[in-house]
């Protein structure tokens, strides 16, 4: 054994939210807590995108955190959830799989998933993916009932 320490990994936190800078407050507070846990993480940056809708594209942070990605800067990303990043299947798996590819591995807080320790996270996210769309079309699908009847 040499002795020497690992260096720290570089974690950086993406937090996104609809208009709530108080849920944008609780996201970062929560991954911070989730840093402090580890002392070979150091807080890399926080990227934060308030009011942007589910499209990368109109996620500046987002974009931002991608290129520091590339660029080698990030090792590990927090995220409160899985939705927080994608709200659907494929888009989020693209990300992933370029992350994968950079060697930058992500947690999502509330589903407990690590890409970097759970071997099953691809099936897992698959799942979770699928559920979410079912979801969000029985809500619209209730949505749209309550408006019928109001526009006929």
């Amino acid at each position: 054994m040499s002795g020497q320490k690992n260096a720290p990994l570089n974690v950086a936190i993406y937090c996104r939210v609809g208009f709530s800078e108080y849920a944008l407050e609780i996201q970062k507070q929560r991954a911070a807590a989730v840093i402090r846990e580890h002392d070979d993480w150091n807080l890399a940056t926080t990227y934060t995108d308030l009011g942007t809708g589910p499209q990368f594209n109109r996620r500046p942070s987002f974009k931002m955190m991608m290129a520091d990605c590339r660029k080698g800067l990030i090792d590990k990303i927090l995220v409160r959830s899985i939705s927080t990043l994608a709200r659907d299947t494929w888009s989020c798996m693209k990300v992933l799989r370029e992350l994968s590819a950079l060697g930058v591995t992500i947690r999502f807080l509330d589903e407990n998933v690590d890409t970097e320790t759970d071997s099953q996270w691809m099936e897992f996210l698959n799942f979770y993916s699928a559920l979410s769309a079912i979801w969000r079309e029985e809500i619209g699908a209730a949505e749209t009932s309550d408006i019928v009847p109001v526009i006929q």
